[in-house]
């Protein structure tokens, strides 16, 4: 049973894209990504917040790039052009977007029972363009994912810092 899959046209845009994306050439910023549908994953997002000042601070070269409607922690404000800003992005424009990205977030607030019921669709599109995914430990990505093998999974701030510094 497949609760996720990526139509013929996505695989044919993903495969485009993984080839340019293994194509280019090393160096640059460290880009951490992060794509929100709706203003609701405000509160999803703060779980990878902590990680998120700890790797910036102490790696000057990581970058974060925000797609959607959040309205980001104040914690996050002296990270200043570090901090990168994109509209909601129609499903090819997002694709594309997001395979110049380096680690794909996909934080989901632990214990809400909405989150445990969602899907681990942001885990399938960036395992397509070949983006590393760090997911909350919870019901879709934990059924998705082999944490350490094909993405990471964090619990808690300690264990978002570890997967993100991995």
């Amino acid at each position: 049973v497949h609760r996720n899959a990526l139509g013929s046209e996505m695989m044919a845009l993903s495969t485009q894209l993984y080839r340019q994306r293994t194509a280019r050439p090393a160096g640059g910023p460290i880009v951490i990504g992060y794509g929100s549908g709706t203003a609701t994953h405000d509160v999803d997002f703060d779980q990878a917040v902590p990680a998120l000042i700890d790797v910036m601070t102490d790696f000057p070269a990581v970058e974060l790039w925000i797609a959607g409607p959040l309205l980001l922690s104040p914690a996050l404000s002296g990270f200043g052009e570090r901090i990168r800003r994109f509209p909601l992005l129609a499903w090819r424009r997002w694709f594309e977007l997001l395979a110049q990205v380096d680690i794909n977030l996909a934080p989901l607030e632990p214990g809400n029972v909405f989150c445990r019921a969602k899907s681990e669709i942001k885990f399938v599109e960036a395992a397509a363009l070949g983006v590393p995914t760090v997911a909350s430990a919870i019901d879709p990505f934990v059924q998705a994912m082999t944490d350490g093998v094909d993405g990471f999974l964090a619990g808690d701030a300690p264990g978002w810092i570890a997967a993100l510094r991995r």
